[in-house]
């Protein structure tokens, strides 16, 4: 009879797929030294933590010798009032927050610790009757798989773009996301950034800016979104050494993605508006491109 590899026992047996959370009085303390950062090492697992399951579902049935361990997220309670709107709905890459039955919690990427699968399913054998294992709500694990996308999305802007940009971004951003589909759904899929250098110091930035539409978008709501981005771009043209790129094969600043090829589209790369998404409810964030 053939035997279950340990991460099919822990998919199937144990239902330890992505965005579950382990719940027990305690942990063991030397998963603590599984974590990357060396200065994380030391801080131990409190008992009112819960561990959230990062990997992907294909990852944790993988055999050992190709995927040999889990990425588990501590997660701390914290009070209301240690709420950030910076750090929900994954808008911030780093330090996640979100609110399990009720109870408002925070993990940060650097705590994560990445378990042999082999050490988890003893752990779990050996606490059957201490250690629950959940799942996230479906909205929830829409964060979840966003918030882990966006680590591998981000892109670095020069400093000197950022302080410009990201002042007028967060000004529209809200905006640009208020727009809605005859189906309920933000019209925005995503907003992306060519930008033609990506070097320190730049005299000059020559950039452009586009919002991705739902094919459904109706045409008022496009000439709005269009608008709205000819204002931020007119605000970023205002400070100095930045300027519009002028490039023929460039499409508009807002268009429905049935009228952007991939080849226009590789020029850009996202900017993460997927918050607003989850933040409305919105289940469809659209691919991951750019």
């Amino acid at each position: 009879m053939t035997t279950d590899s340990t991460g099919k026992q822990l998919l199937v047996k144990w239902g330890v797929r992505q965005g579950s959370y382990i719940a027990a009085p305690e942990y063991p303390q030397g998963w603590c030294q599984f974590r990357p950062s060396p200065e994380m090492r030391d801080k131990s697992f409190k008992k009112d933590y819960v561990l959230l399951v990062q990997s992907q579902d294909c990852d944790i049935a993988a055999k050992e010798e190709l995927e040999p361990e889990i990425e588990l997220l501590p997660l701390a309670p914290i009070k209301p009032k240690k709420l950030f709107p910076g750090n929900q709905y994954a808008k911030s890459s780093r330090t996640l927050q979100i609110n399990i039955d009720g109870q408002n919690y925070e993990g940060k990427v650097r705590a994560t610790v990445t378990v042999p699968k082999q050490e988890l399913l003893e752990w779990l054998e050996a606490n059957t009757e201490t250690a629950n294992i959940a799942q996230l709500t479906s909205e929830n694990l829409r964060i979840l798989t966003a918030w882990k996308a966006n680590r591998y999305q981000r892109a670095a802007l020069p400093d000197r773009f950022n302080q410009a940009f990201i002042p007028l971004f967060e000004k529209y951003a809200d905006e640009l996301g208020a727009h809605s589909t005859e189906s309920g759904n933000s019209c925005v899929r995503g907003l992306y950034l060519h930008l033609d250098t990506f070097e320190e110091g730049a005299a000059n930035y020559e950039f452009a800016l586009l919002a991705l539409l739902k094919h459904d978008t109706p045409d008022p709501q496009r000439l709005a979104i269009e608008e709205q981005v000819e204002d931020l771009i007119q605000e970023m043209e205002e400070n100095e050494g930045f300027t519009l790129a002028e490039h023929p094969n460039l499409p508009g600043n807002a268009e429905r993605e049935s009228a952007v090829t991939v080849a226009q589209l590789t020029q850009y790369m996202k900017i993460n508006l997927d918050y607003l998404s989850l933040r409305e409810g919105d289940e469809d964030l659209g691919p991951d491109v750019g």
